[in-house]
Order: structure tokens, then C-alpha cells, then sequence
């Protein structure tokens, strides 16, 4: 029998622009829809970025910390004021987990990473029993944290020795672990799909990126504002940053590759009218969180293509909405 793990590391009503998103509508049949879950002072807004149905709003019990998209197509919301962490299924039921659950879900849909003080816990989903234990006596206090998608690479941001470290972390039975200081206040922490490098923004207006296994960042770029969210697209290759530029902000799209002589290059940048305080990718949608305006990218953030205002958006986070399959039911004849 496994045990049951939660790891821990006045609502406003949505306001909804009415030029939402794309003019066309799509065949809902055909295709896994993206859906954007926007975490707001006491709801949680739910967008398909397409625009082919309205916005969905679902009253939450207590304020959220931040909001995660499970593989089943329920959004996890782990609460600000008590142990526990809101369920809300793709219908818009919700019930409530015993403990604030920060999970780093993978390609593996029945399994999910979270980091404890000392360890990576694996744990089964969403049953949450323990299925293996990484030790990283470094992990102590650990505020910020992400995973490759296949789950063998976890990167976490520290805050000793200040002004805080990254630990580069690989799970299952090739363990290794790096410990590399930073050069100054980490904001965020992003992980390529396949885990060959790690990116953290900095407070001070900058991103660093490292390969796995290196001893030392081996590339860094200084931008216009403080760095508030990164985001490493799919090809493995483009990180997505949200800067803070005093009272606007920007994205900005990054060239990442370890091996070359300059390896982190600016190839755009988005003028935003707010800072930008997240940034989320699926496929070549990027959605942003600008004050309280939720942009939509295509082309991996280089063409706007819709917006919305969520009042009190403080979160959010991409998940593929299940979908049903005009594909024929084949059978033995």
C-alpha cells in the first residue's frame, strides 16, 4: 500500500473583452483544444484560445496560490490560506485535496513530481500515493520549480547561499545532482522539453541559461526590465520571457542553444501596455499574463491573436481540453 503525499513548498468576477479572440470558430471535433486557466482573486477563468466557446468561470471556496493543469483535464489549485488544494474537473465540479499539492506533471500521465524539503517526491495521480524518492539535501526551501517533459530532469530555485542557487536535479535510478549559485534574485525557472539545459529570469533584468551537467551557467543575456517569466517553447530551442519595464512590460523571445559561442540570443521583442507577470506555452500558443490582460500568441509568441481582462489574475497555466474523435471505430471483422 503506497502513502498519500501533499507536498507544500473577496473575489472579483470576470471581465471579458467583448472582441475575444479569433473571429473564426473551429471544429471542436477535430482537435485538441488549448484552454487557458486564468486564476483570479476567487474564480478560475477558463478560456479556449481559439475563441470557439465562451469563457468558463468557476467559483473557487478561498484564494489560490497558483493553478496547475493535470494530464486529465481537471486544473489544481493548492490554497492560500489552508492546507489544501482545490480540484475543479472539466466540467467545473470541484472538491478539495488534503495538502497543498505543487505538482510538476510529465509525459507519464499517472505519475507527477513535487519538491519536498530534501527530496523529489514521485507520486501515482491522482491517487497521490509515494512511488519513489529522489534525495537533494539541497532542496531546503525551495520556492520555484520545474520538469522536463519526460520527468527525468527537475530544476528548483533555492535560496542559499544567498542570493539563492539552481539545483539541477535527475530523477529515477541515474541520479545526479548540480548545485550552481546565482548571480542575483531568481524570479523563475523553466526546463527544456528534454532537459538539456535549465533557465532562470533574474529580478535584476536577466536570464541565465545552463546545460545539464555543466558546472557554471555557460550563457546569460541582459534585458530591458526585470525578468518576471520564462518558458521554454516546444522545439527545445526558444525560451519565452515576460519582462517589467516600469509600467509596461514586454515578451521576449529567446534563441537558446549550450554548445554555441553566444548561446542565448534575442530574436523579438512585444511591447506589452502592462508588465508581464506569467507566461505559458502548448504547441505555438503562448498566452501571457499582462497586469490583468490575458494576451494570445501564435507562432511561438509572434503574432497577437486575441485578448482578455480577468479581474485579479495573478496565475495561469496551458492544458489540452479532452476532446472526441470523428476518427471511424475500427473493429476485427
Amino acid at each position: 500500500m503506497g502513502e498519500q503525499v501533499g507536498g507544500e513548498s473577496g473575489g472579483h468576477r470576470a471581465s471579458v473583452a467583448a472582441d475575444l479572440f479569433y473571429p473564426d470558430r473551429v471544429n471542436a471535433i477535430t482537435v485538441l483544444a488549448v484552454v487557458a486557466a486564468v486564476l483570479g482573486s476567487g474564480e478560475l477563468v477558463l478560456v479556449e484560445t481559439s475563441g470557439a466557446h465562451a469563457p468558463r468561470t468557476v467559483p473557487l471556496p478561498a484564494h489560490g496560490v497558483a493553478v496547475f493543469a493535470a494530464p486529465d483535464g481537471r486544473w489544481l489549485v493548492p490554497l492560500e490560506s489552508s492546507d489544501e488544494t482545490v480540484v475543479v474537473a472539466p466540467g467545473g465540479a470541484v472538491e478539495r485535496w488534503k495538502g497543498r499539492l505543487f505538482p510538476l506533471f510529465f509525459d507519464e500521465p499517472d505519475r507527477l513530481h513535487t519538491v519536498l524539503p530534501g527530496l523529489i517526491a514521485t507520486l501515482s495521480y491522482p491517487e497521490r500515493l509515494l512511488l519513489g524518492r529522489t534525495p537533494v539535501s539541497a532542496l531546503v526551501g525551495a520556492r520555484r520549480a520545474a520538469s522536463s517533459r519526460d520527468g527525468r530532469v527537475v530544476a528548483a530555485i533555492v535560496p542559499e547561499p544567498a542570493p539563492g542557487s539552481l539545483v539541477l536535479a535527475m530523477t529515477g535510478g541515474l541520479r545526479s545532482v548540480s548545485v550552481l549559485p546565482l548571480q542575483g534574485e531568481a524570479t523563475s525557472v523553466a526546463v527544456a522539453p528534454a532537459g538539456q539545459w535549465a533557465a532562470v529570469g533574474l529580478a535584476a533584468g536577466g536570464v541565465g541559461v545552463v546545460a545539464f551537467g555543466a558546472e557554471a551557467f555557460g550563457g546569460a543575456v541582459t534585458l530591458a526590465g526585470p525578468v518576471r517569466a520564462v518558458a521554454a517553447a516546444d522545439d527545445g530551442g526558444l525560451l519565452l520571457a515576460g519582462i517589467e519595464t516600469g509600467a509596461t512590460g514586454a515578451l521576449v523571445g529567446l534563441r537558446v542553444d549550450p554548445g554555441k559561442k553566444q548561446p542565448v540570443v534575442e530574436r523579438f521583442s512585444t511591447a506589452t501596455e502592462r508588465p508581464v507577470r506569467a507566461v505559458a506555452t502548448a504547441g505555438e500558443e503562448v498566452v501571457v499574463l499582462a497586469g490583468e490582460e490575458v494576451l494570445v500568441f501564435g507562432r511561438n509568441g509572434r503574432q497577437l491573436r486575441g485578448r482578455l481582462v480577468v479581474a485579479g489574475a495573478r496565475s495561469l497555466v496551458l492544458g489540452y481540453e479532452k476532446v472526441r474523435s470523428i476518427m471511424p471505430q475500427w473493429s476485427e471483422p
